[in-house]
Order: structure tokens, then sequence, then C-alpha cells
């Protein structure tokens, strides 16, 4: 392949011309922008990309803390790990749907996300993907999702309402530390909650556990004051410890079950199923 073709296909930081630039237009021709081409550039405000770019390499917007207008191309195929990582200004994205993996860190820290649709072929969500989006409150999860790895949506204060994967197993370490979900429905295809999956929603008061949950983390629902009822009606393979709070739950359980007794070890009020 020449130079020519090269340069014609990848637009890089050597395309940028200006220094200080506000405003750039990628233009049709181009198929991929390749790494860092924008990073730390904090006075970009806005990017148009043209409709022939495939894909975005790992950690081309990066630091581009100005960043508040960009829509992705329909045809995007790749985004990079930390594509968007600390674009603190940007509050909407639509995720094309030919996108099947948000990578490691592509949000971590957009803080000022509101709003973000997620494609239905969306199979993978990486570690720290949406670590630190203080605005998010709600989102859907594609039901090709199965796995929820470390600090997915670690620190996402506002976050209140989501709508699980029905095909999801896995919730990992600290995946929705600090978030305000005031009810969960978790479905039914949970398998593990990992440790501390949900430490400090301080916001939780009411909890049903799928009978399908095989292991429960140590410190999984811990430090959620105002989670006053739990609900589990069967016996988990796996229990961590102080799995909440001692002083504020009652867990309702069946007599005799594993979880009575795992209650009794800890000290936890139960109320017992009939």
């Amino acid at each position: 392949m020449s130079e020519r073709t090269k340069r014609i296909e990848t637009f890089s930081k050597k395309d940028l011309t200006k220094t200080n630039i506000k405003r750039v237009n990628i233009p049709e021709g181009f198929e991929r922008i390749s790494v860092n081409t924008f990073k730390n550039l904090t006075k970009l405000k806005e990017v148009r990309i043209a409709e022939s770019v495939k894909e975005i390499c790992g950690h081309a917007f990066e630091g581009c803390t100005m960043l508040s207008a960009i829509s992705l191309p329909s045809g995007l195929k790749l985004l990079g790990e930390a594509a968007f990582m600390e674009c603190r200004r940007i509050q909407t994205l639509e995720i094309p749907e030919g996108i099947h993996a948000i990578k490691d860190r592509t949000f971590k820290f957009c803080r000022g996300l509101e709003h973000i649709t997620l494609p239905k072929q969306l199979i993978q969500i990486g570690e720290n993907a949406f670590y630190n989006c203080d605005k998010l409150a709600y989102i859907e999860l594609p039901d090709a999702v199965e796995k929820l790895p470390f600090r997915t949506f670690y620190m996402c204060k506002s976050l209140e309402s989501i709508r699980f994967s029905q095909n999801l197993k896995y919730i990992g370490k600290e995946a929705f530390v600090n978030c305000s979900f005031q009810q969960l429905e978790l479905p039914e295809s949970l398998e593990i909650i990992d440790e501390s999956g949900f430490l400090k929603c301080k916001k939780l008061t009411a909890l049903k556990l799928p009978e399908s949950v095989k292991i429960i983390g140590k410190w999984a629902f811990h430090g959620c004051p105002n989670l006053k009822t739990v609900e589990i009606r069967h016996d988990p393979d796996e229990v961590g410890e102080w799995i909440f709070n001692r002083n504020d739950v009652t867990v309702h359980c069946y007599e005799g079950s594993k979880i009575d007794r795992y209650c009794k070890l800890y000290d936890y009020k139960v109320r017992y199923i009939q």
C-alpha cells in the first residue's frame, strides 16, 4: 500500500494544520481516526466526522475537555480503548449499530454525559467503561451483554435506573459503587454478583435476588443504609462476608436454609417466608 493511500485512509495528527483548534471537519475519504489524534486538545469544541470513517482508534479524543458537539458515523465499526475518556462536555451520544464492543475506559470521566444509546448488537462492555459519568441517570443494556466487569459504572452518582440485559450473568467487582438506585430489577439470568458490586448505593431501599444467583461476593450491598428489605428464596453456592449493613436490613428467607444460617452468623434480622 502506497504512502498516498495510507494518508487518504487514516486521519492523524499530521492532518491537523492549526494550533489551538476549536472545530475540525474530517472529510470523506478517510476511513480511520488514528491513535491519539486529538488527545488533550483542550480547546477542541466540535468535530464533524465523515460517513466514510469506520474506525476511531484508542485515545483518539481523550482529554478533549471542551468537546461538546460530535456525532458518530452510521457505518462505524470500532471504538478504541479510552477513545472519549475525559470528554467532560459531551452530553448525548448514539453509538452506531456496527459497534459490538465498548472497550475499557471508553467514556471514563465523561462527567457531562446525560444520555447514551447503545446498539442492540453490543456484546461486550469493558472495565471502567462509564467510570465517574456523574450525570448519567438511565441506561439500557442490550440483551447480548452477559458481563459487566470491574468498575463498569463506578461512581455514576446520578444513575438511578437501569434496564439490565436479560442474559446478564456476571456483575463485576465494584461495578455500581455509589450509584443512586432505589430499587433493582435484577435479571433471572444473573449468576454472580462480585465483591462490592453495589457498595454504597445509599438510596437502595429494597432488593429481591433472583434464584439464578449462585455467588454473592463480600460487601456486595454493604454501605446501603436505606436497604431495609431483602428477599432471598434460595441458597446460593457461596455468600461472602458482610454482604449487607448489619443493623439496617431484614432478610426474608426460609427457616433452616443456608441463608438463614448465614444471617444468624452475622447477626442479621430475619423474617421467615411462609
